[in-house]
């Protein structure tokens, strides 16, 4: 038995890093306002924090990163 094959997309370089936001949707609105694309969220973490994807260029994705509640 053969296992399936699993296909990877190679990524070279930077595949995404973490910006901070006090307001995770208001963030999404103003980004996508300014010609980015939303990618993925928000996504509830289960510390109470969010977290979304937006596409930026050359492949990178920007995370938007809304801490947990105090």
């Amino acid at each position: 038995v053969v296992p399936e094959q699993v296909v990877v997309e190679r990524h070279h370089g930077l595949e995404h890093f973490g910006l901070d936001t006090d307001d995770i949707e208001a963030e999404i609105k103003r980004l996508v306002g300014l010609g980015a694309t939303h990618m993925e969220g928000p996504i509830a973490m289960p510390n109470g924090g969010k977290i979304a994807f937006i596409k930026a260029p050359d492949d990178v994705r920007l995370e938007l990163i809304q801490a947990p509640p105090k």
